[in-house]
């Protein structure tokens, strides 16, 4: 084991130190009982007698490398006790608790830059954290920063020495010290100087980000890092966008796979721990900048021509009350049995159905903040929610809103989709069972109002001269 460097020489007025040292114990005791005494109440004066012990502590302390390792047990973790307790702790008395440690340790307090230099143990009010020393009205004497008292003292402590020769403390003292009205650095100088070039490099890109994008791309992502590049190089030839992505916690490496991608000024990622698609895009929609919001998935397959996301977009200027638009299947009515209800699926002008699932999804941001969002009763967390979307397309239609679809060729040919969605692949079991639940659920809720939907998608469909598909349905299937 290799020596250290030597120990400093005990102080001269170890007595006078250690009694400073037991009323700084004594009176956070103090501080402690009345704290958790009265819940209602923060006890602000046992906690300036506290402030104020220490405070001539480290003055008694002056030059000498000694710390009492009961004082240090007293200091160390105090704001973070405070923070954590059930009252209110007064902001004053937080930034008190973070200078104790900054004070004791590395001889400066964080909120005013200062030194530790000289003897004093009158605190100065918070207003003159910056100003110069003033006179005490009182009995005329210097009423000096009271930061000045404190040396720059030792990090790391045995008992009861410091093992830092002068020589360690003087380089941490120059490391620290900062004139009197600027706060110390407390960053990298060479990380100062990347972020300097970084920000250089990047000035030409800022000037594109938009505050108020064309479409916001929101992909949902989870374990599959195979399909990331031709994501993005197809979501790249859509023009101005917002790229949101929602990593839900993938172990193949997808997160570290879009962060590469990502570096545009309107790029996103958002990270959750596998709570799934209602909830992460839940959180995406109401994040997302743009009017209309585009939902993807993490299977699905970009057509590179513009064509149909400026269809899409020209169907929400053309129709006010439009909330919905899915590209994938449409349907003209609901049922418990999901192989009943028979989709439109495929190449046909525009139109309104009654729902619409996704893939992609489009829905206009204020009509899906009005709606209220997803509903999260249609899965726990981590579980597939199979017909949350559909369930809020006839919600839309109830509360004067409209659904339309428009076929969109992300998950391959009309007819024809791989079952090999996240939910098939890692939740079979879960997506079955709550595939049939939901489908269930819907139908209770909405079969009393299939009639009403029904006369809202022909009504709507009429008046805009737009093709529907709607069929009323009858509690008794």
């Amino acid at each position: 084991m290799k020596d250290g460097p030597p120990l400093a020489a005990p102080p001269k007025n170890k007595e006078t130190l250690d009694a400073l040292s037991q009323r700084v114990i004594e009176n956070r005791a103090e501080f402690d009982f009345q704290l958790h005494r009265n819940k209602h109440r923060f006890p602000i004066d046992e906690f300036d007698r506290f402030w104020r012990a220490f405070l001539d502590y480290c003055a008694g302390m002056g030059d000498t490398d000694w710390l009492h390792k009961d004082v240090i047990r007293e200091v160390n973790g105090l704001r973070r006790q405070l923070e954590m307790g059930i009252f209110k702790t007064p902001s004053d008395a937080l930034q008190k608790a973070e200078s104790m440690r900054h004070i004791l340790f590395d001889g400066y307090d964080p909120y005013t830059g200062v030194v530790s230099q000289g003897v004093v143990v009158t605190p100065a009010p918070v207003e003159r954290r910056y100003s110069a020393p003033a006179q005490c009205a009182g009995d005329g004497e210097t009423d000096v920063d009271l930061f000045r008292s404190v040396r720059g003292l030792v990090t790391r402590l045995t008992h009861p020495v410091g093992r830092q020769t002068n020589e360690w403390r003087s380089r941490m003292r120059a490391k620290f010290r900062a004139p009197s009205k600027e706060i110390a650095p407390i960053v990298d100088p060479d990380l100062i100087e990347r972020v300097k070039c970084h920000k250089i490099r990047r000035r030409p890109l800022m000037i594109k980000y938009r505050d108020r994008p064309r479409i916001s791309f929101v992909v949902h992502s989870f374990n599959r890092i195979a399909n990331i590049d031709q994501l993005v190089t197809g979501l790249r030839h859509m023009g101005a966008h917002e790229l949101i992505v929602c990593e839900d916690g993938s172990l193949d490496g997808s997160r570290e796979k879009w962060l590469s991608h990502l570096d545009q000024p309107n790029d996103f990622l958002l990270h959750s721990n596998d709570i799934h698609e209602i909830r992460i895009t839940d959180r995406a929609i109401r994040f997302a900048s743009a009017e209309i919001v585009c939902l993807v998935q993490d299977d699905d397959q970009i057509p590179r021509d513009t064509g149909w996301l400026d269809a899409a977009l020209m169907q929400f200027d053309a129709h006010p009350n439009l909330a919905i638009i899915g590209g994938f299947m449409g349907f003209g009515s609901f049922h418990p049995d999901p192989t009943i209800t028979k989709p439109v699926w495929g190449p046909a002008p525009f139109q309104f159905v009654q729902h619409v699932n996704v893939g992609p999804y489009f829905v206009r941001k204020k009509h899906y903040e009005a709606l209220g969002g997803w509903d999260y009763s249609f899965s726990p967390p981590g579980e597939p929610g199979i017909g949350f979307e559909c369930e809020l397309c006839l919600r839309a239609w109830l509360n004067g809103f409209q659904v339309g679809y428009s076929f969109v060729p992300f998950k391959g040919p009309p007819g024809h989709y791989a079952l090999d969605g996240g939910t098939v692949l890692f939740a079979s079991a879960a997506r079955r069972i709550n595939q049939l639940r939901n489908h269930k659920k819907i139908f209770e809720m909405y079969v009393k109002h299939s009639q009403r939907i029904d006369k809202l998608v022909r009504k709507a469909g009429r008046r805009s001269r737009v093709p529907f598909t709607s069929e009323a349905i009858y509690s008794k299937h």
